[in-house]
C-alpha cells in the first residue's frame, strides 16, 4: 500500500501547480473567461437584480452553477475575479484527487502522476470545472461504499448524485448509472440488502432534489423545463 504522507503532500502539490499554471493562463480576453463562459455567469447575476431562473429566463439545466455565480458575487466581491479564482480552484481539487485516485488504484505514485498530467494536459475550459471535479469525487464515494457497502456511505453516494445534477443535469445521470453498475457489479452483498440500498439512494436522491423540483413546478412546470432543456442541448 501506498504511504499516506507522500501521496497527499504529492496532491496538494499537484493542486498549487494546477492552480497557479492555470491562474497565470487566462483563456479569454475579458477577465480570462472565454465567451461562452457568460452564457452561465450572466444568468447567474441576474439572480442579484431579483430575476430568477426558469421563472424569469431560460435557465439551461445548471442551475447550481447559476447560484455558486451569484454566491461568488455576494461573498468575495462584484467581478469577473471571484469566477476566475473559484474555477480555477475547483479544476485543480479535481485533479489532485484525480491522481489520489490513480496512486491508489494502480499502486503507483508514477502511474497517479501520468494520469494527473494526461488530466492537466486537457486544459478544460474553466466553466467546465463540473466535468473534472464531478466525476473524481463520484469515482471516490462509490469506491469507498464499494470497500464497505453500508447504507451511510450510500447515503454519501446520493448526495454526490443530486449536487452532479444540480450543477448540470446529466452530470447526476451519470453518476447515478455508474452507482447503480457498482450495485449490480459488486459481490458478497445479498439481492435483499441490494434492492434495500437502491431503495434508500434513490429515496434520498428524490428527497435532496424536491425543493428544486417543487421550484420547477411552481415556475412552469418540470415537463416544460426539461423538454426545453432538451431541445436547447440538442
Amino acid at each position: 500500500p501506498l504511504r499516506a504522507l507522500p501521496l497527499y503532500a504529492i496532491a496538494v502539490l499537484a493542486f498549487v501547480v494546477t492552480f497557479v499554471f492555470r491562474y497565470n493562463a487566462p483563456e479569454g480576453s475579458f477577465g480570462g473567461l472565454t465567451d461562452d463562459h457568460f452564457f452561465y455567469v450572466t444568468q447567474g447575476w441576474q439572480m442579484l437584480f431579483g430575476e430568477l431562473p426558469d421563472r424569469d429566463y431560460f435557465e439551461p439545466g445548471a442551475p447550481l452553477m447559476l447560484v455558486i455565480s451569484a454566491a461568488l458575487q455576494t461573498l468575495t466581491g462584484r467581478s469577473v475575479w471571484s469566477e476566475y479564482w473559484f474555477c480555477t480552484g475547483a479544476i485543480a481539487l479535481g485533479s489532485s484527487v484525480t491522481f489520489v485516485l490513480a496512486a491508489r488504484a494502480s499502486g503507483s505514485i508514477l502511474l497517479g502522476l501520468l494520469a494527473f498530467l494526461f488530466q492537466f494536459s486537457l486544459l478544460p475550459r474553466l466553466y467546465g470545472y463540473p466535468k473534472i471535479l464531478v466525476y473524481a469525487v463520484a469515482i471516490a464515494v462509490i469506491w469507498a461504499w464499494l470497500s464497505s457497502p453500508v447504507p451511510r456511505r450510500a447515503l454519501v453516494v446520493a448526495l454526490v448524485t443530486a449536487l452532479a445534477f444540480l450543477l448540470r443535469h446529466d452530470h447526476g445521470a451519470y453518476v447515478g448509472f455508474a452507482f447503480l453498475v457498482a450495485l449490480i457489479a459488486i459481490t458478497g452483498l445479498a439481492f435483499k440488502e441490494r434492492v434495500k440500498q437502491a431503495v434508500l439512494y434513490g429515496v434520498t436522491v428524490l428527497v435532496l432534489l424536491s425543493p428544486y423540483l417543487i421550484y420547477l413546478q411552481i415556475n412552469g412546470g418540470i415537463e416544460r423545463h426539461f423538454v426545453t432543456t432538451y431541445a436547447w442541448s440538442a
